[in-house]
């Protein structure tokens, strides 16, 4: 399924509302549905968290550059989710 068919399903499935649209409901279960796709929402500029995140993974000794840039890329990418995390309830039913 393309991110857009995701979203566009999630929307649907998490309001059936016509009045009063809980966008936040709407949001939180679009966030939701990409991260069980494997896609996460982070800033297009890494934070300096996730700069020194992606250079604690560089590890000593030769490493292929593909799995250099796949362990760079997935520290930073873990920090950037830790920095700004994912409510798990909405607002509302917490």
């Amino acid at each position: 399924m393309s991110v857009l068919l995701l979203i566009a399903d999630a929307i649907q499935k998490a309001d059936k509302s016509y009045l009063f649209e809980d966008y936040t409901k709407q949001a939180l279960a679009v966030v939701q549905a990409l991260k069980q796709e494997g896609y996460t929402v982070v800033p297009r500029q890494p934070t300096e968290a996730m700069l020194e995140a992606g250079e604690r993974t560089i590890l000593p000794g030769k490493i292929p550059p593909k799995e250099l840039v796949r362990g760079i890329y997935t520290g930073m990418i873990h920090s950037g989710e830790r920095e700004r995390p994912v409510v798990a309830e909405h607002p509302a039913d917490a």
